[in-house]
């Protein structure tokens, strides 16, 4: 048992510097070190997933694509290499309930009638 959570552990932290290495310096907005209080997998044909931050994200930081009423999200690809290590490290944050900090792409994704700006990175200290 040990030693499965040492494998965990070190998988982890492989994902999360691979995440960190992804993330973009021209990124619209970041997100404060918080908790994640939702991570929800929308299976529309493009596999997308979206987090939701504790706390509000200022509309002036975002691109001018988002909704605004999308306040706390952020969303990605999951079909991606990318998209699947953000989602591995968020997961990781959420079932641990320890803070991360998202980045955005300054672009954004359509999922039906919404439009939320795109993640690029992910970030846990």
């Amino acid at each position: 048992m040990v030693a499965k959570n040492v494998v965990k552990y070190a998988l982890s932290i492989v994902a999360a510097l691979t995440v960190g290495a992804f993330a973009d310096s021209t990124s619209a907005s970041m997100s404060p070190m918080e908790k994640i209080t939702e991570l929800a997998i929308h299976m529309n044909g493009a596999n997308h997933a979206i987090v939701r931050m504790t706390n509000v994200i200022p509309q002036a930081q975002r691109p001018a694509c988002h909704q605004t009423w999308w306040d706390r999200q952020y969303i990605f690809d999951v079909s991606t290499a990318r998209g699947r290590a953000m989602l591995s490290v968020l997961t990781s944050a959420y079932l641990a309930g320890k803070p991360a900090q998202v980045n955005g792409a300054n672009t954004c994704t359509t999922v039906g009638p919404d439009i939320i700006e795109t993640a690029n990175g992910v970030r846990l200290y």
